[in-house]
């Protein structure tokens, strides 16, 4: 389980509140927010992909333990399940 700072759980709080349920790191490092179910969501050559534009960036820094070789995106909902 990934500790998350209070600026992180914010963030996630307020992506979770806009319908957004995954987040991804393409190979560039950038950090992607989707609101797709994650079967909707496939790995690219170099970016996560879906068949709509419901994704929103979010800053690269936060959720360093998130990377590209992630095999599917990390799901929000897990990582606000460990907080308190």
């Amino acid at each position: 389980m990934m500790k998350l700072t209070e600026n992180e759980t914010e963030k996630l709080e307020k992506l979770q509140n806009l319908g957004f349920k995954y987040l991804a790191r393409d190979k560039n490092g950038k950090l992607y927010a989707f609101t797709n179910d994650v079967k909707d969501i496939e790995k690219g050559d170099f970016a996560w992909l879906t068949d709509s534009y419901t994704f929103n960036s979010v800053a690269s820094r936060l959720f360093k333990s998130i990377t590209w070789e992630d095999k599917e995106p990390t799901a929000i909902e897990k990582l606000l399940e460990g907080v308190e």
